[in-house]
């Protein structure tokens, strides 16, 4: 399996292009009939009929369009999402100096290559995610100089 790029698809979609794709767009009904790619075959998301593909010549490149699936099954929020998001930007400035100073020593210790790893990376995570609740989060000068809004505290 391959993947195109956006140019790539286009080009192939072109009128009397040599090679036309066979594309797939599983995406609803109801989106599909607002609009679609030029000779899209619809198939059903949720209970895809692949028997379709048994017509395809073998030598047709097959391009499936899933546009729409991130939109509706990937669009909905939550405390873990907000809290993440908020945190992503200062994790990733504090991960890498943590990661170095972790591996700085795990790697001079007698184990295999598999338990330094499991030990790095989870000791990078955890104390990542500490310096962030403890050190970035709480502090307003700390959370400036980590590209974050004050804390408001006449919020209460």
């Amino acid at each position: 399996m391959s993947q195109i790029t956006t140019a790539e698809f286009s080009h192939l979609l072109a009128e009397g292009a040599k090679l036309q794709p066979f594309v797939l767009d599983a995406r609803s009904q109801a989106e599909y009939a607002i609009s679609h790619i030029r000779k899209a075959v619809r198939i059903d998301p949720v209970a895809p009929d692949l028997a379709v593909l048994s017509t395809v010549p073998k030598d047709t490149p097959i391009v499936v369009a899933l546009v729409g699936l991130g939109q509706k099954y990937l669009s909905f929020n939550n405390s873990i999402l907000q809290y993440a998001s908020q945190a992503s930007y200062p994790f990733y400035l504090l991960h890498q100096t943590v990661l170095v100073a972790v591996a700085f020593y795990t790697v001079q210790w007698n184990l295999g290559i598999g338990e330094k790893f499991l030990i790095i990376s989870s000791a990078s995570i955890l104390l990542t995610g500490g310096l962030y609740k403890l050190l970035i989060k709480r502090i307003n000068i700390s959370r400036y100089l980590f590209g974050l809004k004050p804390i408001d505290i006449r919020q209460k």
